[in-house]
């Protein structure tokens, strides 16, 4: 059993032009090949389950149930960029909380559209408008804030996380109070949520959690069109997973807790061990079935017949 082993890169990009020549000549050979697979389309068939369920009632509150004192965090410090007639000091709000007030009529270029009308803590003004028109603001499904987050998503998901025990699927653990990424991580073990926080722009939601005894976090998504590659099913499980896969030798679950692949894994450990890939090429000849998969950074695995044959893993930041 070995860790990640590394091949050279003249060895490496032997294996990926032998690996591509062989997908080129099959166009010619009678050999089939299948199209290639997005990262989306092994998501939907990886992560089907109670864990799809878990947080998708969580969603925007229509802007027709605004209330006045509503929050929105802000993450970015580039609100003059979103917000009609704002001034600079407001690029500097960015971790600041935004309060609703009233939407408010108002003359667009293209006929009437709608103000927001938010104020800080200290009563200043900003104004972000929209094209909506104000009679069509009670029946709109979501009304996104550039540049913030929804408090009561943030809160809703707390509130539904908070002292929960999952099984952590992805490596990506961050040490708290910093955007630096823990070493020795593991999946699938057991982690304990303390709290959800507000996240960044990509990720509005922070997930903290304990494990043996130390604090981290990872970024979390609710968005299951857009950042189905974190949100809760994708990092998370509900249940044990080694409970599904008690075919799994214990060594060979050993290697997968810590994220290490061998040659002679199967396709199912190798996905465990690593996570889904961003793009699956397959070759398919006369004997046998040929696979090529990739990761973001330069990592690859390559399989034949469901059996992984060679591979370089590179792990991947945030």
């Amino acid at each position: 059993m070995y860790p990640l082993r590394k091949l050279t890169e003249r060895a490496a990009a032997a294996v990926l032009m032998t690996a591509a020549a062989a997908l080129m000549q099959s166009c010619f050979t009678g050999i089939e090949s299948t199209p290639r697979i997005s990262e989306a389309q092994v998501q939907r068939n990886t992560h089907a389950g109670a864990e799809e369920l878990y947080l998708l009632d969580i969603t925007p509150e229509p802007p027709g149930k605004w209330e006045r004192g509503k929050m929105f965090m802000v993450t970015e410090g580039r609100l003059s960029r979103a917000m009609e007639g704002t001034p600079a000091w407001a690029d500097s709000l960015r971790g600041t909380k935004l309060f609703f007030q009233q939407f408010r009529a108002v003359s667009t270029p293209t006929g009437t559209g709608t103000e927001v009308i938010l104020t800080t803590d200290a009563g200043q003004e900003l104004r972000y408008r929209t094209s909506v028109h104000p009679d069509s603001i009670a029946n709109a499904g979501a009304l996104v804030i550039p540049f913030t987050i929804d408090m009561d998503m943030v809160t809703a998901a707390d509130s539904r996380m908070h002292g929960k025990t999952y099984y952590i699927k992805t490596p990506a653990w961050m040490i708290p109070g910093t955007d630096i990424r823990a070493d020795s991580t593991l999946r699938h073990v057991p982690v304990t949520v303390d709290s959800v926080t507000p996240g960044d722009n990509r990720y509005p939601l922070m997930v903290h959690f304990s494990y043996q005894y130390r604090q981290y976090y990872v970024f979390m998504s609710l968005d299951a069109e857009h950042g189905n590659s974190r949100n809760f099913p994708a990092l998370f499980s509900l249940e044990n997973p080694r409970r599904r896969f008690r075919q799994i030798t214990d060594a060979v679950w050993n290697n997968i807790i810590h994220g290490r692949v061998e040659n002679g894994m199967t396709r199912e450990e190798c996905r465990l061990a690593l996570g889904t890939p961003e793009n699956v090429n397959t070759q398919t000849d006369h004997a046998f079935i040929n696979e090529v998969w990739t990761y973001p950074g330069g990592g690859y695995l390559i399989f034949k017949d469901g059996v992984l044959q060679e591979f370089r893993f590179i792990r991947s930041g945030k």
